[in-house]
């Protein structure tokens, strides 16, 4: 439904890891905010994300 995204640093070697941290766990509406950090702390880009859950029948 939407994602809003900002970028803070880039990275041009290593590892990163983006860790997924629930705000709004609804029935068929979630929100998250996902943090995308360099291997060493650094934080490269800060993202909300709101998704809508589709039954598949």
């Amino acid at each position: 439904m939407d994602i809003n995204a900002t970028h803070h640093k880039p990275s041009t070697d290593g590892m990163v890891k983006a860790t997924a941290t629930p705000i709004s766990l609804g029935r068929t509406v979630t929100c998250h905010e996902v943090i995308i950090e360099h291997e060493n702390g650094t934080r490269l880009c800060t993202v909300r994300i709101t998704n809508f859950i589709k039954d598949r029948k």
